[in-house]
């Protein structure tokens, strides 16, 4: 894991004998707090039954990351299964910082993983917390609970995942089904004033929409894409200004969700999360790409092709109109096919060079475009928009489809 901030193991006791000191005086709440999907006021109350401590506190870590506590409560009806988590934080506890709270119990809870080390400090029938903190002993051996996706560079609780989502990531990574990259926020240098018309247009949104963190964060995200996206993009339009597409990248912002299905996707070139920057971290950017031994890497052996690129960036050709818009991506079999499609258009040859994909890297680099087309002659839409209406010609779904029609026709 990337580097985390650690504290003493005696700030987070003071921060336990606060907390316990809380639920002697009173354990029955009422929670209120607006619902996103149905768009309306809900409350509840909810009682709590217990406390626990977990994690390395728990095993007497002499200094720890953060504070685990589970929190066995009881809710009532109409809407009690619904309380959000931080309600019951921030009523419960105060939200300290650097406490993770979980309901349920230490064999069944929210953070779905068993915490066996968990140690009962309050219940209702037993109040006397000071002498079980007592007896929790500091072991200089403790240390953190090694778990397969500690080997991750970011945190479980920076994300919007499951254990076994992150447990099935280890796998792939191990298995170089799936490549990882950890770029720290200190390594990369935002330099706006280089950046594209779309890239402004995005980060001008991201200013307007993301709030304080998003823009702190969006710089340094939009700095890195800008480098590294291998082609043209066009944003077009999100409702989200944290989690987006940029070319083939999928990106996710704030608290990040981890989603390596969409390494599936034709127009998936990786996948980019991108955690609020706190003083605690890992502060920086993941990236998630397909590895060596992915499926899609044997489709696309002996293809290859050439296309054209200016600035360090492959071409598109815009088309459409109104909503219905998309990009486009020529690919030619030969250098001098190429050359004179650029003769014919009256491309500046001091402008463009010639750059030659190979393998699964062509799809990566332009497969979110709306179409394909190869030597300017064979059409290969990837999205419905793209699609003349006027003619029968079928949406390329999946990348068995496409991989089949480059093996065909650039094959090398």
């Amino acid at each position: 894991m990337a580097t985390e901030r650690r504290f003493p193991r005696e700030r987070f006791r003071r921060v336990l004998e606060r907390i316990l000191g809380r639920l002697d005086a009173e354990q029955t709440y009422r929670a209120t707090w607006r619902d996103d999907f149905f768009r309306d006021e809900r409350s509840s109350t909810f009682r709590v039954k217990a406390l626990y401590v977990a994690g390395s506190w728990a095993r007497g870590a002499p200094d720890c990351g953060d504070l685990d506590l589970l929190l066995s409560i009881d809710a009532g009806p109409p809407h009690g299964h619904d309380i959000p988590k931080s309600q019951i934080s921030r009523l419960v506890t105060g939200s300290p910082a650097y406490v993770q709270v979980h309901t349920g119990t230490p064999e069944d809870n929210s953070s779905h993983v068993e915490f066996p080390e968990a140690q009962l400090l309050w219940s209702v029938d037993d109040r006397d917390w000071q002498s079980k903190l007592d007896a929790i002993k500091v072991d200089p051996n403790a240390g953190r609970f090694s778990r397969k996706y500690d080997a991750l560079p970011m945190r479980p609780g920076q994300l919007r995942t499951t254990f076994e989502v992150l447990d099935e990531v280890v796998e792939q990574l191990d298995r170089g089904i799936i490549a990882s990259e950890w770029v720290p926020i200190g390594a990369i240098q935002p330099k706006p004033d280089t950046w594209d018309e779309e890239t402004e247009k995005w980060h001008r949104w991201l200013s307007i929409e993301g709030g304080k963190q998003a823009r702190k964060v969006g710089d340094f995200v939009l700095q890195y894409l800008f480098a590294t996206c291998p082609s043209e993009i066009d944003l077009g339009y999100s409702s989200n200004p944290l989690d987006f597409r940029y070319g083939g990248f999928y990106v996710t912002m704030g608290r990040p969700y981890l989603d390596i299905d969409v390494l599936n996707n034709v127009n998936a070139t990786a996948v980019v999360l991108a955690p609020y920057i706190t003083t605690r971290g890992p502060n920086g950017i993941w990236i998630l790409r397909r590895g060596a031994q992915h499926p899609f890497q044997a489709l696309f052996e002996r293809v290859r092709c050439c296309v054209a690129s200016e600035c360090g960036k492959i071409t598109f050709t815009k088309t459409g109109s109104g909503f219905r818009n998309w990009q486009e991506a020529n690919l030619f079999t030969s250098e001098k096919k190429l050359r004179r499609y650029m003769k014919d258009f009256r491309y500046r040859p001091e402008d463009y060079e010639v750059v030659w994909l190979e393998g699964l890297a062509i799809i990566e680099a332009v497969g979110h475009a709306g179409a394909l087309l190869i030597d300017d002659k064979e059409r290969i839409p990837l999205s419905r928009y793209a699609k003349d209406d006027d003619d029968d010609e079928p949406v390329i779904e999946g990348m068995t489809a496409v991989a089949s029609i480059f093996r065909r026709r650039l094959s090398t």
